[in-house]
């Protein structure tokens, strides 16, 4: 089926293209939350199109700053809805579609995070170094303070440690700095150089993670890549990340 698809897009391609001669290449702006998952579908896209992916990853506030003030991206790939919705609303982008749902999940050392109750998580958080990422500039951030306002942790009784994204909020629980992280489901399919180490998922402790793809240009290369992620062959791999996909 994959191989099909490829031919299938290949070929629209093909056609596409046989007034401008060339391939081109789609910038993406993509949440740094995505960046491992979106080079997996740039590769899958690259190998289907002919085009080629340039993947410029940050925090969803901090790119979307940057395309308001002229960044050339052809697409957003963000961690939230509200921020494509703006570009949309200021005739910025083209059109918007969400294209996963993410996951977050809290992180410790092995052995701390054995129980899946929301007064044993809050005791045994409870005035621990905690990172999480910025709650102005990424969404997890945010989501991540409805997970400790809903465990009844107060602000005095919480060290938060704030990453400017969630790759470097994983990063400070990867070298220690912190004793647990909240952080993007997704990052544990990759790994992030630590071994051992106890999770606990936060589903139904903070609002869905809905995060919108926004087409930012007319390109062709861009609207064929907007589309391939609604292919199964980016659905799979959403889903063996760890994201929620489209039924």
């Amino acid at each position: 089926m994959r191989h099909f698809f490829r031919f299938i897009v290949a070929m629209a391609v093909f056609l596409g293209q046989s007034a401008s001669g060339n391939a081109d290449t789609v910038r993406v702006a993509v949440a740094s939350n995505f960046q491992s998952t979106a080079e997996l579908i740039a590769k899958e896209f690259e190998m289907a199109s002919g085009h080629h992916v340039l993947l410029s990853n940050g925090s969803t506030g901090k790119l979307y700053a940057q395309i308001l003030n002229g960044a050339p991206f052809d697409i957003f790939l963000a961690a939230d809805q509200e921020r494509p919705a703006l570009l949309l609303n200021a005739q910025r982008a083209v059109k918007v579609q969400t294209y996963a749902v993410g996951r977050l999940v809290l992180v410790g050392p092995e052995g701390t995070l054995s129980v899946h109750e929301t007064a044993e998580t809050a005791s045994q958080i409870r005035n621990q170094r905690i990172a999480i990422a910025d709650p102005d500039l990424a969404p997890y951030g945010k989501a991540a303070i409805e997970v400790l306002e809903n465990l009844g942790l107060e602000k005095d009784e919480m060290d938060l440690v704030f990453g400017e994204n969630i790759a470097q909020t994983a990063g400070f629980f990867a070298t220690g700095n912190v004793r647990y992280a909240m952080i993007a489901r997704s990052q544990l399919h990759y790994g992030f150089g630590t071994p051992d180490f106890d999770t606990i998922l936060l589903d139904g402790l903070h609002a869905p993670i809905s995060q919108d793809a926004a087409l930012l240009t007319s390109s062709s290369a861009a609207n064929v890549f907007f589309d391939f992620l609604n292919s199964r062959a980016s659905q799979g791999i959403l889903y063996d990340a760890g994201y929620e996909v489209k039924n």
